[in-house]
């Protein structure tokens, strides 16, 4: 039973070690010094945490980490759909990113490439960014690129080609694919494994949040008389915010317990002896090769390659192709903004609200991967097979659209949760990244220029890569189960503290994987 005031996580962890021997045990000798390990031997002779003491240590992390969290990555999301927004506001003429074919359309193939050179930068940047910021530490690193990034952003205006804005956006991919390997790791050091997925729901629903405040913000400001084309005043409007907040990211997020300001000395200790059951390492500046030989030969980090692949798919639509898609449907440039609000809305209650709940039901989020991917499979159907009289029903198709980004967060969550060992966890990142960077490139090519707007064999394809990865999603839950029955049966020998050593999942025989 529950002490009354306690969470199943905090009865858990007050109930692991009852004994005065455990408690003096609880500190193994370790293969290479973890961050956490200095902090537990100078508070060697403290009493354990109390149920009060995780709930203020964990509240002030939240209060302190999240909001610049969620606004960092809201402005990565308005980044990236900047370029498609634009199409409605004139950058498709201004850059000759549509041609006029013979027959009187317009090809758009220059806009789709436009949108897949972002993606080339990203899956050049992820690996030597990954590699950067293990070095450097997270928070700082995650500042640097934001700083970059927003004055690549900037540089937008300044293109008067479409060769231009390709190489811009080459840059601006590159630099932006060190923040999620960055936003993944904080998360894996700050938060429990039971909490990592709802965190990470709340801080990817920035996607959601850009919709909700930073459509209705370009909806005024593009209302405004200027003499600049509507379409840079979008790019200066974010590319500032974006250096601005990166600045404010380095003085306000710290890379780990030990430099949280925020805390004194007896709450960083608490941070650190909550995260015990994670068994894995906090930070570690070292770089294992062994570590990179297991992630690259680890049936798990690669079943996650197909299958960030295969989920995001579906975001071609909402960050690129959405705009004109509802052009189609008869609102005017503006509109199509305010038209975008319900996605953002319905975006960030699925997001969330699935990462609570597989907070609260330990061991759903394959379930919960399978429920987020279903409603997206019909809403694809609808805009395939719906003719174009039916408004109302392509509408709320494109509406509910975005619910795939729960899928999506559930991927990335099991990422973070079920890889140990800090170089490990980088490299699986990376992996990772890799997959959703290639499944962006390939989106676009589903999108057939001279089918626009209604753009039916790019739904068609993304009913069939959802379907796919559902199979691959059951598959990677059955290794993991069959992984945690083999450790639950060897006894003893898999039960042993090994939390805060460097040890890769593999190794440590008492860690278990998230299902």
């Amino acid at each position: 039973m529950l002490e009354k005031g306690k969470t199943s996580s905090e009865q858990e962890h007050l109930e692991h070690e009852g004994s005065e021997k455990a408690h003096h045990d609880r500190f193994p000798k370790h293969k290479v010094q973890d961050i956490a390990q200095e902090i537990l031997d100078e508070h060697r002779d403290e009493p354990l945490p109390t149920a009060k003491e995780l709930r203020t240590v964990r509240w002030k992390i939240d209060l302190v980490l999240l909001p610049l969290l969620i606004w960092v990555y809201a402005l990565q999301f308005l980044d990236k759909v900047s370029y498609g927004l634009g199409s409605n506001f004139g950058v498709l003429k201004d850059l000759q990113l549509s041609v006029p074919t013979p027959s009187g359309g317009t090809d758009l193939s220059r806009f789709r490439n436009g949108s897949m050179i972002f993606w080339t930068g990203f899956i050049a940047g992820i690996y030597p960014l990954s590699f950067l910021a293990q070095r450097m530490k997270p928070s700082r690193s995650c500042s640097l690129y934001a700083v970059i990034w927003g004055a690549i952003f900037l540089c937008a205006p300044a293109c008067t080609t479409w060769q231009g804005i390709f190489a811009q956006r080459f840059m601006l991919g590159f630099f932006e694919a060190g923040i999620t390997p960055c936003f993944m790791v904080l998360t894996a050091i700050f938060y429990t494994k039971a909490e990592q997925a709802s965190r990470s729901a709340i801080w990817f629903a920035g996607t959601g949040v850009s919709q909700i405040i930073g459509y209705p913000i370009m909806y005024g400001v593009l209302q405004i008389p200027t003499s600049v084309a509507r379409w840079k005043v979008i790019y200066y409007l974010w590319g500032s915010c974006t250096v601005f907040f990166g600045i404010l990211f380095y003085f306000i997020v710290p890379d780990d317990q030990a430099s949280a300001y925020f805390l004194n000395k007896r709450q960083k200790y608490v941070a650190v002896e909550r995260l015990r059951k994670n068994q894995a390492v906090v930070e570690n500046v070292h770089f294992q090769w062994y570590q990179v030989r297991e992630a690259l030969l680890d049936v798990r980090c690669l079943l996650m390659i197909p299958l960030a692949f295969l989920s995001v798919i579906p975001n071609a639509c909402v960050s690129t192709f959405s705009p004109i898609v509802l052009r189609g449907l008869g609102y005017d440039p503006l509109d199509t903004l305010l038209m975008t609000i319900p996605q953002g809305v319905c975006n960030v209650v699925v997001v969330v609200g699935y990462g609570f709940l597989q907070q609260r039901f330990r061991n759903t989020r394959a379930l919960f991967y399978v429920i987020a991917i279903l409603p997206v499979i019909v809403c694809s159907a609808l805009l395939w097979k719906l003719p174009s009289s039916n408004l109302s029903g392509r509408l709320a198709a494109v509406t509910l659209f975005p619910t795939f980004t729960s899928a999506f967060v559930t991927l990335l969550s099991l990422t973070v949760s079920n890889v140990s060992g800090h170089t490990k966890r980088s490299i699986a990142n990376a992996m990772f990244l890799m997959g959703y960077a290639i499944g962006q490139v390939a989106a676009p090519l589903t999108y057939k220029p001279t089918e626009s707007p209604r753009f039916p064999s790019g739904f068609k394809a993304t009913v069939i890569c959802l379907v796919l990865s559902i199979v691959l999603m059951l598959c990677y839950t059955a290794t993991c189960w069959h992984e945690n029955r083999r450790r639950d049966r060897m006894g003893d020998a898999a039960r042993t503290d090994r939390a805060f050593q460097d040890l890769t999942d593999k190794e440590n025989l008492s860690f278990r994987y998230e299902l």
